[in-house]
């Protein structure tokens, strides 16, 4: 995690394809329903509803395998009729609002629950949940019957044609998944698995949110809702769900401040804003590897333009102002509680368990390598372990200067994790086949480390190839084992 000038590049690299892969499907997609507009005028919410699934479903779909492409879109189907009919149900006054938020946040927190079931579970259940975010963004008000039903369905379907079609060409860009850990063995039988502990979590926080919507400014309940469901996002426990509240918090405050300062003297249905918005998201994508609070500035000021362009005057976005910062921070609030609060997972142990997975990988191959054998199913496995881990490198960062306890250890360990991973993957390992045995028994000892009270006075025995000693000794003397005598929680963190 040094900023190393590889590293900057590849993240660079990162970025510039992010960019590229949003704006190959937002784009098209846009262009789509204008051409459509232009012969049948659809409703002008299909049009937003199409870019901002344009915008989404390129990062959700680089988990989706060509070969799974009929799950996908059947599950994306599924998920956008529901996301559309509770959208329309939310539209109403009295007991069908009230019915249309629960059945919004059953639809949001049921993928999670099905997590339980691998990575292709938890790939299909974003591309589930995403119609749900999408549809919270109307700059006008919805038109409750079938033709409306209808043209959202045919923008939902451009955009997963455009994002199918991109995907196709770009080829060979499929985001590998981690193999599954095994849990750990202090688990106790009765505890709920983590993905039953988190769909609870977004359940009640999304419920909360709408109510807290309601109260606060029922018109604009977008800000709220759509924050709980980002912050939620990818949860990884209640230190990543802090951590990235105070950066959609921080972000989408000073996002929707400075759009609000540039869009008070344009006029509504200025080509300008259009163009403004593209950029935007464009700069959004790329810098979003750089940090999620770049992300959180630029989305909040892409709607404020969105809203500006469809009739709210520069007055009207300034004295709604206070309202929706109100809204971006409750719902920052309420799903931060909601992880604290409500069946609390550690991240300590998810990441213990995302450690764990990546030692194992990296045994293989130090075992493969020792043994003179090919090693390129290990190396494959080694670098999907590495990905899923690298989401935990901003808040273990974060962690070592702001956590307490166990968490201000994380950054040794990731660090150490990542090291040994790409000094691996990278061929730059000497081929002593000694060396690789006595780094694979080291290997093993850092993976206890994770469980027990094996901790930093073990030193990496004579043999261990370098850097590689130094990097198993960081993730030996993290240790993080405190979470591990008390049990249970790392047990269902498959999530």
């Amino acid at each position: 995690m040094n900023n190393t000038t590889p590293e900057i590049s590849a993240k660079l690299s990162r970025s510039a394809r992010a960019s590229i892969e949003m704006i190959a499907v937002a784009l098209p997609a846009f262009w789509s329903m204008i051409q459509l507009y232009s012969w049948w005028k659809p409703p002008l919410n299909s049009l937003v509803f199409a870019v901002m699934l344009g915008v989404m479903l390129p990062r959700a779909m680089k988990r989706v395998k060509l070969g799974q492409l009929y799950f996908a879109v059947l599950t994306f189907a599924i998920g956008t009729m529901a996301a559309i009919g509770c959208g329309m149900l939310i539209e109403n006054d009295g007991g069908m609002r009230i019915l249309g938020a629960a059945l919004f946040a059953v639809g949001v927190a049921a993928p999670v629950w099905a997590r339980r079931f691998g990575g292709v579970w938890k790939a299909l259940g974003t591309l589930f949940t995403i119609p749900f975010m999408a549809i919270l963004v109307h700059p006008v008000a919805m038109d409750l019957n079938i033709k409306f039903f209808g043209w959202e369905l045919i923008a939902a379907a451009i955009a997963l044609a455009w994002t199918i079609i991109a995907k196709a060409l770009a080829g060979g860009a499929d985001t590998p998944y981690a193999p599954e850990a095994a849990p750990a063995s202090t688990a106790k039988k009765h505890e709920l698995l983590s993905s039953t502990k988190m769909a609870v979590q977004l359940a009640v926080a999304v419920a909360v949110a709408f109510a807290c919507a309601e109260l606060v400014d029922a018109e604009h309940l977008v800000w709220p809702v759509l924050t709980v469901l980002i912050v939620h996002s990818g949860n990884n426990g209640r230190g990543d769900l802090l951590w990235k509240g105070a950066q959609r918090t921080a972000g989408a405050l000073i996002g929707v401040t400075l759009a609000s300062l540039f869009v008070i003297d344009l006029p509504s249905k200025s080509s300008i804003e259009i163009v403004a918005i593209f950029v935007i998201l464009v700069i959004a994508a790329f810098v979003r590897e750089f940090g999620y609070i770049f992300w959180a500035i630029c989305i909040p000021a892409a709607l404020v333009l969105l809203y500006s362009f469809f009739g709210q005057s520069g007055a009207e976005l300034t004295a709604h102002l206070a309202h929706r910062l109100l809204g971006i921070t409750i719902g920052s609030a309420v799903g931060i509680a909601s992880g604290y609060f409500i069946f609390p997972v550690r991240m300590t142990d998810i990441v213990r368990l995302r450690l764990s997975t990546l030692l194992s990988a990296a045994s293989d191959y130090a075992l493969a390598a020792a043994r003179g054998e090919a090693a390129g199913i290990s190396l494959a496995a080694l670098a999907a372990a590495d990905n899923e881990l690298s989401h935990f490198n901003g808040v273990a960062k974060a962690a070592r200067y702001l956590g307490f306890g166990a968490a201000r250890r994380l950054y040794g360990a990731v660090a150490g994790a990542h090291g040994l991973a790409g000094g691996l993957g990278g061929g730059d390992a000497p081929l002593e086949l000694a060396g690789f045995a006595a780094l694979a028994r080291q290997i093993g000892l850092a993976r206890r480390s994770l469980s027990s009270d094996v901790t930093g006075a073990d030193t990496p025995e004579c043999g261990v190839p370098e850097p590689f000693a130094a990097n198993v000794q960081a993730i030996i003397a993290a240790g993080l084992s405190p979470g591990a005598k008390r049990g249970g929680s790392i047990a269902g963190a498959e999530s």
